[in-house]
């Protein structure tokens, strides 16, 4: 990722905050990698190589309509371990070792 250092893999590199109602779990992800990036959505790998993209929309989207939002879903996508949380945050962090 041409001259970009991630901090400490404890602290969060991005925290986004989505209406899941309105957008879609899976782009919500692809576009915060690419704001962090300042990349191109087109420019790093599909995001089905890391997780099935309607799984994560179905289950996170579920979620949020029920009367809790704990649902939290992780993954690594791009060098990033990525956390997606049924209240609509989508955070950023550096992979674990």
């Amino acid at each position: 990722m041409d001259g970009f250092e991630p901090p400490d893999r404890d602290e969060p590199i991005a925290e986004s905050q989505y209406e899941w109602s309105t957008t879609r779990p899976s782009a919500a992800v692809v576009e915060t990698v690419a704001e962090v990036t300042d990349r191109e959505t087109t420019a790093f790998g599909p995001l089905n190589a890391a997780v099935d993209p309607d799984a994560l929309d179905v289950l996170v989207r579920e979620s949020e309509s029920a009367a809790t939002d704990e649902t939290v879903v992780s993954f690594l996508f791009d060098e990033f371990r990525v956390v997606v949380r049924g209240r609509g945050d989508v955070v950023l962090r550096a992979p674990s070792d």
